[in-house]
């Protein structure tokens, strides 16, 4: 048989092999911690996104095919048109297969999310409050140089409403994630330089502001403890910091009461 037609009936029989298995390969990793699950899957979405970019890019730009063709000098025009056909063939086959992984790790996604906001519920139908506490921001700094609340501004020297609590530390000190969630935000924002913010799927946000450097991007699923960012002094800002704000339901409480302080 023809080698380029066995390549094409192997990549038609992986084809139909992938979606007789569609439904079945929605859940996987059943041993693994509801969080971690979810981090992996994240991870994998991102690398099939990035994978069907590509491949999206090749079959818009066919000089891609020119050093493929190259290796093929000897053999005639006809010949290399037909190779041609072929990887075109291979590579669609590729991007659907790529693309039906994709729905099944967004559809695990979906779930998983689920599942950690359940499990957030059953901690808090027992008790009293709407959240859950998270953890202190920095390891081994508790001191709080300004606290939440009226004071006057170190900059503008007015009195103004100060939305968060500020924790000095040295500069690139790791700041973490105060609770498992996923970043909604992070880039520069006016005023509070390098910023990082995350959802918490307990009705709670924080956000973690003058960062040096940031280690995280919009998508990422973190994990309590995980470091997001580096102090720094970015911003509207006079020495190195985290600017630290909490929001349940989207309104700001003092974050001394939406954290506990861990060592």
């Amino acid at each position: 048989m023809n080698k380029y037609l066995k390549v094409l009936l192997i990549s038609i029989i992986l084809l139909i092999s992938f979606l007789l298995n569609f439904e079945n390969n929605i859940s996987y990793g059943q041993n693994k911690n509801t969080m971690d699950e979810l981090i992996s899957i994240s991870e994998e979405e991102e690398y099939l996104n990035k994978k069907i970019n590509d491949l999206n890019y090749i079959l818009k730009n066919k000089r891609y095919y020119k050093s493929f063709e190259n290796n093929y000098n000897f053999i005639s025009l006809e010949k290399r048109v037909s190779i041609n056909s072929l990887k075109y063939i291979q590579i669609n086959l590729l991007k659907i297969l790529s693309e039906n992984e994709l729905n099944n790790c967004k559809k695990a996604k979906e779930l998983l999310i689920k599942e950690v906001k359940m499990e957030k519920e059953e901690i808090l139908k027992n008790s009293d409050s709407t959240y859950v506490k998270g953890r202190w921001p920095l390891e081994n700094h508790f001191f709080v140089s300004s606290e939440y609340g009226y004071r006057v501004h170190p900059i503008t020297n007015k009195l103004s409403f100060h939305t968060g609590i500020d924790i000095p530390a040295p500069k690139n000190t790791k700041v973490l994630a105060s609770d498992d969630g996923i970043v909604i935000f992070a880039g520069y924002k006016k005023g509070y330089g390098n910023v990082v913010e995350i959802d918490h799927f307990d009705n709670k946000q924080t956000l973690y502001a003058h960062n040096n450097s940031i280690s995280v991007k919009v998508g990422d699923v973190v994990k309590r403890g995980q470091v997001i960012s580096h102090v720094g002094s970015t911003g509207n800002s006079t020495g190195n910091h985290v600017h630290f704000e909490v929001k349940i339901n989207n309104k700001r409480i003092n974050p001394i009461y939406g954290v506990n302080k861990e060592k």
